[in-house]
């Protein structure tokens, strides 16, 4: 296939990804659990899209769908996946659009950066349970 037909195929695996965001939110959709099963599906479908789009070397076509995905990673409560999906949009924006990259990249680090300050919270409580010295503490 060549690449203005994998990016066709990226373009319909994008709508096909909104549709099961749009139905997951349904009344319908929210009433018998399938909800979050969508959205995950929906993840999946975006990040294929955005390597289709890699594979056209359609560069904002596969930051925006790594961006998809990473929102909806997030909103499943995902966030080393949503951090990761927010450095493939950055690199892939590096080869089209160096401001959306930055932003990109930015929202990963504020990502990890949340991630890290919970783990060393983490490792407090557990030092303190255990009444051990740690230098990731404050006492």
């Amino acid at each position: 296939m060549d690449n203005s037909g994998k990016e066709k195929e990226a373009i319909q695996l994008m709508a096909d990804a909104d549709k099961k965001v749009k139905s997951s939110g349904s009344f319908l959709g929210g009433m018998f659990g399938g909800g979050h099963h969508k959205v995950e599906e929906a993840c999946e479908m975006y990040c294929r899209a955005a390597n289709m789009f890699k594979m056209a070397k359609n560069w904002s076509g596969a930051g925006n769908a790594f961006c998809k995905a990473a929102r909806l990673h997030l909103q499943l409560q995902n966030k080393h996946d949503c951090a990761t999906s927010f450095i493939d949009a950055g690199n892939a924006y590096k080869k089209s659009d160096p401001n959306e990259a930055i932003k990109c990249l930015n929202a990963a680090i504020d990502i990890y950066t949340d991630m890290v300050r919970f783990l060393y919270a983490a490792a407090g409580c557990l030092c303190q349970c255990q009444h051990i010295h740690c230098p990731c503490c404050v006492y």
